[in-house]
């Protein structure tokens, strides 16, 4: 292991001189090692791509990225990634944490294979832009298209899309499973200080073989049937001939921006969750996550600073089997979980949405996903220093038909200080804990070089 590991990190080297008139090639090498009292802290592991985990205690990253350019140098025409994860905690401990292939036209922008998710906000917001899909497991395999530049449909309304089809290749309760995702987002430009976002995205699991060789509607109708979001007239499942075919998540979301000037704005958001008829029509308001945020770019010490409110207790209420509609029984939109589909939204045992929430329960921590939560995130710069602080109050109810008596109080809270040296790379110091019905605390040291 070590010799492979010398001979990438040698090869990532030799990429970042290699200079061509039509391709850059760029690498990161990280490491880190961690010291904790049984088990690492919330946000040690949380929206880390699956690069740790509660157990880790020592890792190492490599990732190598190839950008093709047209031969004027003007247009990015293709980019090839590939990453990989050697660490403990994990069932195995070596494995690829990228690889893709992207293209980017002036049209549309195509992403092959596994590609994580960018951090935004300087990596303190709970959900990084996305309640349903926030970076916290390794990347999902597959293809994602979207339109490159917005659609202007008046001088001040445009409107931007995306489609993609993924494939859960993880050890779970219905292998092979597919995930169906489609997004629109309409851009109102008030001003040009002033900006709405809002929109609507759309994920679905379907297909796959269940543990009792069950094999679920896979093909090009139960696709159409997906997409719209109709029965099915092939499944064996009540469920899906009376409902929806497939497990269907969805967000609603929007994002007000106020430009002070060009490095300074305010942000206000909201994203909804829902996952059936009740939620869609938002009997299960307010919740979802509702945050602000303010940056300075500029800013010699305090670079931004957010704030998000969690709340996932709704549900449309709690279940009445009496009051049905269209054969769907109003309340419990138990988020996250499905009947089906009983991994849940989960990849690798890990769940791939709002982290504070846990469908499948465990020796160790009980199925939850109703939550109050307060979060709150710093980041602040001085010099060659970087400080990002994070302090997350949650309260876990559990389910309607489980409730945690009595409720769970949390503080999960993180503070990392970093030292950017440009010849010898970025040195990081950790420390977490976590206080409540269970404390931990842990420390970390991490060390980043890019190439």
């Amino acid at each position: 292991m070590k010799v492979k590991l010398t001979y990438l990190f040698t090869c990532l080297i030799g990429f970042s001189v290699l200079s061509q008139e039509s391709i850059q090639i760029s690498g990161e090498f990280n490491s880190r090692a961690f010291m904790a009292s049984s088990e690492n802290p919330f946000w040690f592991y949380t929206n880390t791509n699956g690069s740790n985990s509660n157990d880790t205690s020592i890792g190492l990253s490599a990732f190598a990225l190839a950008d093709y350019y047209n031969k004027s140098g003007n247009n990015k025409l293709f980019s090839v990634g590939a990453g990989f994860y050697a660490r403990d905690g994990f069932t195995r401990k070596f494995e690829r944490s990228e690889l893709f292939v992207e293209h980017t036209n002036k049209w549309f922008e195509v992403v092959l294979g596994a590609k994580n998710v960018d951090e935004i906000k300087y990596g303190l917001s709970s959900i990084n832009g996305n309640i349903l899909f926030t970076g916290n497991t390794r990347a999902i395999p597959g293809i994602l298209i979207s339109n490159t530049k917005k659609i202007n449909l008046s001088n001040w309304l445009a409107v931007k899309g995306s489609i993609g089809h993924y494939r859960l290749n993880d050890n779970r309760m219905t292998i092979r499973t597919n995930i169906h995702y489609k997004s629109l987002d309409l851009l109102w430009q008030f001003s040009p200080t002033m900006t709405l976002k809002t929109g609507l995205q759309h994920y679905v699991q379907w297909g796959g073989i269940s543990q009792d060789g069950i094999e679920y509607p896979n093909n090009f109708n139960a696709f159409k049937e997906v997409f719209l979001g109709k029965s099915s007239s092939e499944s064996d499942n009540p469920n899906e001939t009376l409902n929806a075919l497939g497990n269907h998540i969805g967000s609603y979301q929007a994002t007000f921006t106020k430009f002070i000037d060009s490095n300074q704005e305010v942000e206000v958001y909201h994203q909804s969750i829902f996952e059936d008829r009740s939620g869609r029509e938002l009997n299960n308001f307010p919740d979802g996550i509702w945050g602000m945020s303010y940056t300075n770019k500029n800013s010699k010490w305090l670079r931004s600073i957010l704030y998000e409110y969690v709340q996932t207790v709704s549900q449309s209420g709690r279940p009445d089997p009496t009051n049905t509609t269209f054969g769907q029984q109003s309340g419990g939109d138990n988020y996250f979980s499905n009947s089906i589909y009983r991994s849940g939204w989960t990849y690798e045992g890990v769940i791939i949405g709002l982290p504070f929430i846990n469908p499948i329960d465990s020796d160790s921590n009980p199925k939850n996903n109703r939550v109050y939560v307060h979060h709150l995130g710093v980041y602040a710069t001085h010099e060659f220093f970087d400080v990002k602080a994070k302090l997350s109050l949650v309260k876990n109810l559990g389910t309607y038909g489980a409730p945690i008596q009595p409720r769970e109080n949390l503080i999960y809270s993180s503070l990392n200080i970093s030292y950017n040296n440009e010849k010898f790379g970025i040195l990081n110091l950790m420390i977490g804990g976590d206080f409540g019905n269970r404390n931990l605390f842990g420390i970390g040291l991490g060390y980043s070089l890019h190439l």
